[in-house]
């Protein structure tokens, strides 16, 4: 049984969509999760259902996964653009099919680095075009050349892959010895753990490690829903909050007097950036759907804003070319920080070229404060928004949608149409905030206690469901037992008598130390694998 070219085809563009950035949360970036890509390519097969399964089996290994600094640490959705269609075809299982996939999602981040780094040629060309005033090629600069590249990665390699290799892998995997099955289905049913640990110790907040147990075995004892167990941990993160409220004082340091902000003095209208707050809202929107498309190792955002700031900077500039010219250059620069909370500096940097373009700059000073503002500022923002976003709300939203995958339902098909649209609406509130209130609101708003609580809140929760998801979907049992003349002794039965899944517990306790001992994923994974093939070959697991 092989793949045809055109079976083959579907699930590289499949896979190109995915990746392509454009970040409206129904299409594109909402499409980034191996639950969606396996609802996809299983739909294209006629069994939404067991893709979708599949998919989510890959999706919890990396429910963690979150690109900090724009690099992709694993890519779930590869592993589930090769296991899933392979899995439909040879009848495989989910769990064998999780195994099975690891190498694809290691093989992702090759391509994505490959791809980012081809792409820091468009900066180059985006700022030769300025230089001869051509404006209007640098779409091409930041839409079309990259997503050429984008396709070139993305689709041709994964098409041939499956065309020329997909069968006979799928051959090979559903011909394999009884114990060889069985080790990968063991392997399929603890690395779910490992993602889960990993973004438990991303988020860093070892005081809350008991909310892990609570969750943990309000599923496993107590036989409830995934959504009693959030509802329970929002009402625990409210009281958490309130019995510590005294660690979120605010601080008086904005009580003392600053130096006018210029960032915070931007009025909508007729000569301004933008002619209302909708306006704003509205162009905001479009950044946010075309400003990551040309993202690479160089410049990383930097070929996306300088071109979404080709309008608003116009209005503003007006006749003024070579002040145009100079600000387009200046946020070409690299940029890299949260895209949803960094959005504030773009737009508090618009505000701030508004009073170049009214009262001149002529040491260069207020250019480079622009420069300052945002490199001042990007650190914070990212260290923010990709904790909060990425460590908490994203896992959050994995956690609503995955155990409804896991069923076959299809509403648990989308999560990152959650958090995408999340962080949309975040993105055009932190635009706001930016251009009307500039470096001095952005300060107070990171900073204030409503938002800390909100974090520390955020984390009550996602621990919580980071250990009900533990006790739904990791499983080791250790299957050593011995004769004696009273029968049978079966120690994992002993154990879990006196510690209710104990070898699962300390499985995920052991991840934990080994992650927190500075042990890479990658390292812990390979131990995992080796564990189960062995286990399963001397027959204690």
């Amino acid at each position: 049984m092989s793949f045809t070219f055109f079976e083959a085809l579907i699930v590289g563009i499949l896979y190109y969509i995915a990746y392509m950035e454009f970040s409206i949360p129904f299409i594109g970036a909402g499409w980034q999760d191996p639950a969606t890509i396996g609802f996809l390519i299983g739909l294209f097969y006629g069994d939404y259902k067991l893709g979708l399964i599949v998919g989510a089996s890959i999706g919890m290994m990396y429910i963690s996964n979150v690109a900090v600094g724009g690099n992709l640490p694993s890519d779930g959705v590869l592993a589930a653009c090769v296991a899933v269609p392979i899995a439909i075809k040879f009848n495989l299982d989910a769990t064998t099919a999780v195994a099975f996939s690891i190498p694809f999602a290691v093989l992702g981040t090759f391509v994505d680095n490959g791809r980012r780094l081809v792409n820091g040629m468009w900066n180059r060309r985006a700022m030769a075009h300025v230089e001869k005033e051509q404006y209007n090629k640098m779409w091409i600069d930041a839409i079309l050349g990259p997503s050429v590249i984008s396709m070139l990665f993305r689709i041709v390699p994964l098409t041939a892959l499956l065309w020329l290799f997909g069968g006979a892998a799928g051959d090979v995997v559903s011909q394999l010895p009884a114990w060889l099955n069985n080790g990968l289905s063991v392997i399929g049913g603890m690395l779910p753990g490992l993602g889960l640990i990993l973004c438990i110790q991303f988020m860093g907040k070892k005081e809350l490690l008991p909310y892990f147990l609570v969750g943990f075995y309000a599923i496993s004892l107590g036989h409830v829903s995934i959504v009693f167990v959030a509802l329970a941990g929002i009402c625990l993160a409210f009281l958490h909050v309130q019995f510590t409220a005294d660690r979120f004082e605010e601080d008086d340091y904005y009580e003392e007097e600053e130096p006018e902000d210029v960032t915070s003095q931007s009025i909508y209208g007729a000569d301004s950036a933008f002619k209302s707050r909708g306006s704003l809202v509205w162009w905001g929107f479009k950044f946010c759907c075309f400003f990551r498309i040309s993202q690479c190792l160089e410049y990383f955002y930097g070929t996306g804003i300088g071109y979404m700031m080709l309008q608003p900077l116009k209005r503003v500039y007006k006749e003024n070319r070579e002040g145009y010219q100079t600000a387009i250059k200046r946020h070409l620069e690299p940029f890299i920080t949260n895209p949803s909370w960094g959005a504030a500096l773009v737009t508090g940097s618009i505000a701030m070229e508004e009073d170049i373009a009214k009262t001149g700059d002529a040491n260069g000073e207020k250019g480079e404060a622009i420069r300052a503002f945002k490199t001042g500022l990007m650190g914070p923002l990212a260290g923010i928004g990709d904790s909060f976003e990425g460590l908490i709300v994203m896992p959050l939203c994995k956690s609503i949608c995955y155990p409804l995958a896991l069923a076959g339902n299809v509403l648990g098909a989308f999560p990152y149409v959650l958090w995408f649209g999340w962080m949309t609406i975040v993105a055009l509130v932190m635009d706001v905030i930016g251009y009307e209130q500039g470096r001095k609101g952005i300060s107070k708003f990171i900073n204030s206690p409503i938002v800390n609580k909100v974090l520390y809140g955020a984390g009550v929760l996602g621990i919580m469901m980071m250990g009900a998801l533990s006790a739904s979907y990791v499983a080791l049992n250790i299957t050593i037992s011995w004769e004696t003349n009273m029968g049978v002794t079966d120690i994992a039965s002993i154990v879990n008598g006196l510690i209710p899944n104990f070898f699962t517990l300390l499985y995920l306790g052991i991840c934990y130390i080994l992650l927190n001992k500075g042990k890479s994923f990658t390292k812990i994974l390979i131990g995992v694998v080796i564990f189960g093939l062995l286990g399963s070959l001397i027959g204690i697991v």
